[in-house]
This record gives structure tokens, sequence and C-alpha cells, in this order.
């Protein structure tokens, strides 16, 4: 789903008076949030820019079908949010919290872990250290074990 597809489908959904422009920075928030703590956490993350413009309407979303729908409700419970709808806004929210609960669920089973440093104490420096870049080359490289 891209960017313009959520927000006119919000729109044909719920009447709102709410531009575009906010629209949109509503979905980088969440983009931003999946970027950040789901796609860069495992392996194959490739980042992205998530902060949208009115410049990128035609940018896929991070989320594909059937998990695409949490950008429906997320903009749908931001709405209700403004507008002082409680009771809607709480319906909007548990829906899209359940939405976004599956996704990370698939999302998890899907994609691997990054590995995670070794840290080793140096007694030379008597201090620990972790040896990052050759951890990274390896993993890149398709290495999965430990590094020693």
């Amino acid at each position: 789903m891209t960017i313009k597809e959520a927000i006119e489908r919000v729109n044909r959904l719920i009447h709102n008076e709410y531009v575009t422009e906010e629209k949109i920075k509503w979905l980088s928030a969440v983009d931003t949030l999946l970027q950040r703590e789901l796609v860069m956490r495992h392996e194959g993350g490739i980042e992205r820019e998530t902060a949208y413009t009115v410049d990128n309407l035609e940018t896929e979303l991070i989320a594909e079908s059937p998990y695409d729908e949490m950008y429906i409700l997320y903009l749908i419970l931001k709405i209700h949010f403004f507008n002082g709808e409680t009771e809607l806004y709480n319906n909007a929210a548990e829906e899209y919290n359940n939405v976004l609960h599956e996704y990370r669920k698939w999302y998890v089973r899907n994609h691997s872990d990054l590995p995670t440093p070794k840290f080793n104490y140096d007694t030379n420096t008597n201090s620990f250290n972790a040896d990052f870049f050759n951890r990274a080359m390896q993993s890149a490289n398709g290495y999965k074990g430990e590094v020693t």
C-alpha cells in the first residue's frame, strides 16, 4: 500500500478535516517505529527513508498485505483522538495494536535476528571490548556462528 492509497482510503471511510500533510506525518511515525524497532534489528533489514512528504506519495509503506491494514487503523485512531472521540479512539487503537502485534510476530518468524556481538574482557587494558567490525563483516558474508 502506498502513502497515497492509505490516505485516500481513510478519507473514503471516515469524514475528516485533517490535511494530507498531517496524515503523512502520522504514517511516517508508524514506519519510523517499524524501521527502528523491527526491520533494522533483523538480518536483511534495509534502512530506508521514513520521513515522508507530499513529494513521495507513491512510496510503498513498510508493512505489506494483509498487515497494511494497520496504517488505515492508525490514521483512523489519530482522527478520533484529535476529535476527542474517546470510545471510537479506543476501538481503533485496540484494532491497530492487534494488527501491529500480528505483524511483529510474522516478521520475527520470517526474519533472523541480527547476531549479537560477543564482548570480551581485555586483560591488557582492563576493559571490555567487542569486535563489531569483524562481526559485521562475517555476518554480511553469511557466517552465523559465534565470533571468538
